[in-house]
């Protein structure tokens, strides 16, 4: 499969949306306008250079979907998790044709032949309506099932990424990496080699590292995360003996010590790390967001 799937986004489910949107910003970071998918979720996206983030929440008029609605595998997922005091994430890798992948998953056994296709209108800066179209293909990973995972096919792809949206006053210049945090990172080596397309080119005991595309989806220890980024602030540690859980995203930035000032003169609370800086999303239950030079 070549270089394998590259990280496309990161689905980040909010409690609130709009303060959601102002944390971001708050850490120098530009947000898009709010988006509303068909089936009454509503979005911002946060964009790079071929990645962004979703920051997701319910409509007020969301109505759950059916196990038969082609939109249950992703709209499904976040009502059935909505409740959780962790909302758990999705961790989404870029498809070149969904339909294929959703039978390479069903064929390896961490998936099935569904696929959802959906469209949306979106608003420019300068007013302008374009639509964006998307196919969906979903796997499961039974020993993570507080993640979810799919891939995403671009089908207007030239309506969609917008170098201007990827111009941040913080310095971020691109997504580098996900960090999932397991006890025992070599139990889903067979289940992300089957949804990434690439063997681990790190495996430990303490580490999974799978380079996909120009970043990184990495699965580490509780002890190896903190000795990594040293944060003692998070929340999500006595979950992981239940399920793993996506503990960090990782940002290139241009000067991280720029990116440390620009968040603290917008109220933001970043700890200085080896290589940069963290920020602690959601009241720190969310996956920390680390800033480290490139």
């Amino acid at each position: 499969m070549g270089a394998g799937r590259p990280i496309d986004h990161v689905v980040l489910p909010c409690r609130d949306l709009g303060e959601a949107a102002r944390f971001f910003e708050r850490l120098g970071f530009q947000v898009g306008r709010r988006n509303r998918h068909p089936w009454g979720t509503e979005n911002h996206i946060v964009q790079y250079p071929g990645a962004f983030l979703e920051l997701i929440a319910f409509a007020q008029d969301f109505q759950p979907p059916s196990p038969d609605d082609d939109a249950f595998p992703f709209a499904g997922f976040l009502a059935t998790k909505a409740a959780s005091d962790s909302p758990s994430a999705m961790v989404v890798l870029r498809s070149g044709d969904a339909h294929a992948d959703a039978e390479a998953f069903a064929q390896s056994g961490i998936g099935s032949w569904r696929t959802l296709e959906f469209s949306r209108d979106t608003t420019s800066a300068t007013g302008e309506v374009k639509t964006v179209a998307f196919g969906l293909a979903f796997a499961e990973a039974p020993l993570m099932p507080d993640i979810g995972f799919f891939v995403c096919q671009h089908h207007r792809p030239e309506n969609f990424w917008n170098a201007d949206a990827q111009r941040h006053p913080n310095g971020v210049r691109t997504l580098t990496g996900l960090v999932i945090v397991a006890d025992r990172p070599g139990d889903h080596a067979d289940f992300l080699h089957a949804f990434s397309g690439v063997r681990p080119d790190t495996v430990r005991p303490d580490l999974l590292a799978f380079r996909t595309g120009d970043s990184v989806l990495e699965v580490m220890t509780v002890e190896g995360f903190r000795s990594r980024f040293g944060n003692e602030r998070l929340l999500w540690t006595d979950r992981v003996e239940r399920s793993p859980v996506l503990a960090a995203i990782r940002f290139g930035t241009a000067e991280a010590p720029g990116t440390g000032t620009i968040m603290r003169a917008a109220g933001g609370q970043p700890a200085a790390t080896g290589n940069g800086w963290t920020a602690a999303w959601d009241g720190s239950s969310g996956p920390l967001l680390v800033f480290e030079e490139v």
